[in-house]
């Protein structure tokens, strides 16, 4: 009899897609996670469909690659609907454009598909890890009644060197996720948190604890505000999206969330914060009519615009391409600026910077290369220039920036190194130069978490992310 503990994710395939269904199981066992497959994992002289069974009750996940052949196969079937009985996690990974047949319909109903048919089955295999760790994670859930702001406690304190703290508040309030945006309402004097996916959840409403749209899909459909104390639910309603930016714009006092991943597909509309609900804008960035993720803005007060940078978009044959368009958002629509600026590039990240009335970008990469270059965007004459630090933070993306602005210096936190080692480090930016304040922070390492200054409080706060492992859901401010 197999162990549990000895695999994790079942892979069905048929035999005509041996050769696909390989390569799938090398690149998950790359990545430390163990799977069965036949013919490999049948012990000699076991009984075939008795092995087939004691793999499938072994796993959390079974993986479905699907085709035309495995549409057609008895065999892949009967493995589909044990899976199914047995409440096991699908994904069903769709390499041909092919309709499952009725008897396939039926046991996949309530299943999840990520599609590999338009470009090359490789371009998707991140994807499809990134489902099955989000799938492996540990279960989290808020609570049905959580709806108002509650006390909360200092779980945990720590100092650091010099005059500069972090205090971590509590770790109530939103679940466990990275991929969400922040930012701070100058109207209410709240910190609004949007989106973003975590671990599976309880099977309340969903298949086998896994949201509707998809293994990577934005399951926390929900938005809250930080009131310097505690969380609040806003609403649990608010449309999926996950890789998307939200700046707040103080010409029209509303709150911006542009672009982003539902699920299933990108977008290219903009939302406003309306009372508690997201109303969807009368234009969004048509331009980009394949939608686009993991692009950054910030709100420029010279120009009174909020100007958006960068991204990513998919495209066939071509599969990833990094955008490198800046725009501006006046409260009413959206326009393309001409000019030249940083190279394309996704994950990077920008803040506007009060003392010296200049948007700072840091960083990203674009599918080949991470950046360590630091841009300035000047609203008075609308043009980026690169500048050359004597210090240099190394290259990331998926950091925080925010703008401390009594102290009139930028704080970086953490990202994604280089070398896809998640970071823990403090940066400071005076204007003219990097500082590095903390080599490791108190909070653990983390990337896509958020990280937002409270100039009423004169606090900064850093909210969740993830280390490539696990979820976080911690609170902490980072005060002088």
């Amino acid at each position: 009899m197999i162990s549990p503990m000895d695999y994790n994710v079942f892979i069905s395939y048929s035999s005509s897609d041996k050769m696909i269904a390989d390569a799938i199981c090398a690149h998950i066992e790359a990545n430390k996670i163990k799977c069965w497959i036949a013919p490999r994992d049948i012990v000699p002289g076991t009984e075939y469909g008795e092995a087939i069974i004691n793999g499938i009750e072994a796993c959390r996940i079974f993986l479905l690659v699907f085709s035309s052949r495995a549409n057609d196969s008895p065999q892949v079937r009967r493995e589909v609907e044990r899976a199914v009985s047995k409440g096991k996690n699908i994904i069903s990974f769709r390499i041909e454009e092919v309709l499952p047949t009725k008897a396939m319909e039926f046991a996949l109903s309530n299943t999840h598909w990520l599609d590999a048919i338009n470009v090359p089955v490789e371009f998707q295999f991140s994807a499809l890890m990134n489902s099955i760790q989000h799938l492996l994670q540990p279960r989290d859930t808020i609570p049905s009644s959580f709806s108002g702001y509650q006390t909360v406690k200092n779980e945990a304190a720590k100092g650091a060197p010099g005059n500069d703290s972090w205090i971590m508040r509590t770790t109530n309030g939103p679940g466990q996720r990275s991929g969400f945006v922040m930012a701070y309402d100058y109207k209410q004097g709240v910190i609004i948190l949007h989106g973003g996916f975590g671990p599976a959840t309880n099977a309340d409403s969903r298949t086998f604890g896994v949201p509707p749209l998809g293994p990577m899909s934005p399951d926390l459909n929900d938005t809250w505000a930080w009131n310097g104390s505690s969380w609040k639910l806003l609403s649990n309603k608010s449309p999926g999206l996950v890789s998307h930016a939200l700046a707040f714009c103080k010409k029209t006092e509303q709150n911006i969330i542009s672009g982003g991943w539902t699920g299933s597909t990108r977008v290219n509309e903009t939302l406003i914060l309306t009372g508690e609900t997201w109303i969807k804008a009368e234009t969004g960035i048509a331009y980009y009519r394949d939608g686009f993720q993991n692009h950054a803005m910030a709100y420029d007060e010279k120009r009174q615009t909020i100007v958006l940078f960068g991204g990513m978009t998919i495209k066939f044959p071509a599969g990833q391409i990094a955008l490198g368009d800046t725009w501006e958002w006046d409260g009413q629509s959206w326009s393309r600026i001409f000019v030249k600026g940083p190279e394309p590039r996704w994950g990077h990240k920008m803040v506007y910077d009060q003392s010296n009335g200049n948007i700072l970008l840091f960083g990203g990469n674009d599918g080949k290369k991470y950046f360590d270059d630091t841009w300035i965007w000047n609203g008075n004459t609308a043009e980026w220039s690169k500048v050359t630090p004597g210090t240099i933070p190394g290259a990331r993306c998926f950091h925080s920036l925010t703008c401390d602005t009594v102290r009139g210096r930028i704080l970086m936190f953490g990202g994604l190194s280089a070398s896809e080692t998640p970071l823990r480090d403090l940066w400071e930016w005076n204007g003219t130069e990097w500082t590095l304040l903390m080599a490791e922070a108190p909070p653990k390492p983390r990337y896509n978490s958020g990280f937002v200054y409270d100039p009423r409080r004169n606090k900064s706060l850093l909210f969740g992310g993830f280390d490539g492992k696990e979820f976080f859901r911690d609170s902490w401010e980072f005060t002088y």
